[in-house]
């Protein structure tokens, strides 16, 4: 401080040399090599109170540093809908930083940039945070439960039809058990069900039921008129 200052006064050569560090408000910085020239050192050490005035002369080439001021998302990432258990992807990710001489620049983003990621369990909106430089920029995904298996745990009403009749599915329960280990009483209509033919007699009609790809059956009747 005061008194660094004050030794230089009557200091030559290298004892009068030293590194001067501007620092700005935008969180740039100027470097430089300096000589320091006191002008008044009528205060002398930190001890006296009376004014020490001196210039810093340049001594060679100054180094500005610049500051980040700012992060954004130019590009999103592709994935932003998880399956519980999924391992963090970046890709398609684009960050770009915005510098506080007005300069960007597109940063090369790791998983090591990213913080927030969990997908143990659902969640409708998870945020992310992608760190640089003490900058923040975020952005929003998915975690969904995946549906590993489905089962009819109440039967249909209706298992048996006469020629012509339409499918009846009223008193059909189906319950999907997740990867999370839940279980959940699933929404079927008539357009998740296939394999109705009605236009003449079997015995044994088998009916598939498909929900996101997962399936089960049950099996009705179909009997002919009686002549």
């Amino acid at each position: 401080g005061n008194d660094y200052i004050a030794n230089t006064t009557f200091a030559d050569g290298l004892n009068c040399s030293s590194r001067a560090i501007v620092e700005f408000p935008d969180g740039s910085r100027l470097e430089f090599d300096c000589v320091i020239n006191v002008t008044n050192n009528a205060g002398g050490d930190s001890i006296d109170v009376a004014p020490l005035e001196f210039d810093l002369q340049g001594d060679g080439k100054p180094v500005y540093t610049r500051a980040l001021s700012s992060l954004a998302i130019t590009k999103p990432a592709t994935k932003t809908q998880y399956i519980i258990g999924d391992t963090l992807d970046i890709g398609g990710l684009e960050v770009t930083g915005t510098y506080s001489d007005g300069t960007k620049e597109v940063f090369a983003i790791t998983k090591d940039n990213i913080s927030g990621f969990d997908s143990s369990k659902p969640i409708e909106k998870q945020t992310l945070t992608i760190s640089v430089a003490n900058k923040k920029v975020t952005y929003d995904i998915k975690i969904i439960d995946q549906l590993l298996s489905i089962a009819i745990t109440k039967p249909a009403t209706k298992t048996q039809y006469n020629v012509g009749e339409s499918l009846n599915i009223e008193g059909l329960e189906v319950t999907g058990t997740y990867k999370s280990g839940s279980t959940k009483k699933e929404t079927v209509t008539t357009s998740n069900i296939s394999g109705f033919d009605s236009s003449k007699a079997n015995d044994k009609l088998t009916l598939t039921i498909t929900i996101n790809s997962k399936t089960t059956t049950y099996t009705v009747k179909v009997v002919a008129p009686q002549q």
